[in-house]
């Protein structure tokens, strides 16, 4: 598995993610409602909506750890896919691809590191952390007002090969990244995504189809995800992740710990 390819699945193993909508493949600014059409709901209650349909706060909230186990594919590549999720903010990503190293892509509440086969840690900074911090947010649809700068219900359009309609809503973080979020007008639950993640200092236009929802533990869960980098373009590339189990509140989790090695580089970069 290319290392382009893994970092823009990353986010997705995160949030949870689901169905097809048309204006996706277009620019990431949706048509706003023309004057005639009905009021939008707020944001915040589209995003409530959404926590409900999947189970309500109390499940979400009970709900302290997560692993996921499954499968990713992309063109040209396939990996083995384990991701580890810990409340307030931790996540592990473990890809295991067929004759490579063991990669890990890991991030502690403070620090995010990356390793090989446990070997040769490295430390992940800039833009590239603050993407990773992100994406640990375990609870971020439940206090949306506190992630994101502003929000705002953009717009309502048709959802491909679907019998129902999404409401839009355009979420900017405090530092100006925007994403998209679209909720189903009449289930509430999110369908799909629209973001960007960086791939080294390029950031890249990626969209994110949450399918196949199961209860896991009280909770609605997505287990099949598609994600598109560059939808839209001739470069466009989709990949495809089916979990074949989740489980949540696991007793067992790798440990958070930074390691060794690079514990003794920060203390020299602060010396």
């Amino acid at each position: 598995m290319n290392t382009r390819t893994a970092r823009i699945s990353r986010l997705a193993l995160i949030a949870g993610m689901l169905c097809s909508a048309s204006a996706l493949a277009q620019d990431v600014q949706p048509p706003a409602l023309s004057a005639e059409q009905e009021a939008m709901p707020a944001p915040a209650e589209l995003f409530a909506k959404h926590v409900e349909s999947i189970g309500g706060q109390e499940a979400v909230r009970v709900q302290t750890n997560r692993v996921h186990r499954g499968t990713i594919r992309g063109p040209s590549s396939f990996a083995l896919l384990t991701s580890w999720h810990e409340a307030p903010d931790k996540i592990r990503l473990r890809y295991e691809s067929p004759g490579q190293p063991v990669a890990d892509t890991v991030f502690n509440g403070e620090y995010g590191w990356r390793v090989r086969d446990a070997k040769n840690p490295q430390l992940i900074r800039n833009e590239m952390l603050r993407q990773l911090r992100d994406d640990a947010d375990y609870f971020a649809d439940l206090e949306p007002q506190k992630r994101y700068k502003t929000l705002e219900t953009v717009a309502k359009v048709e959802l491909e090969g679907a019998k129902s309609e999404a409401y839009v809503v355009r979420a900017t973080f405090p530092y100006g990244k925007i994403e998209l979020h679209y909720f189903d007008a009449d289930s509430g639950r999110r369908v799909a995504a629209r973001t960007s993640n960086m791939a080294g200092d390029q950031e890249i236009p990626v969209t994110v189809l949450y399918r196949d929802y199961r209860e896991v533990s009280g909770v609605m869960v997505p287990h099949e995800l598609s994600i598109t980098s560059n939808p839209g373009e001739e470069n466009a590339q989709t990949t495809i992740v089916k979990f074949r189990e989740i489980k949540a509140n696991v007793e067992s989790v790798p440990s958070w710990e930074l390691p060794t090695a690079l514990a003794e580089q920060i203390k020299q970069i602060e010396r």
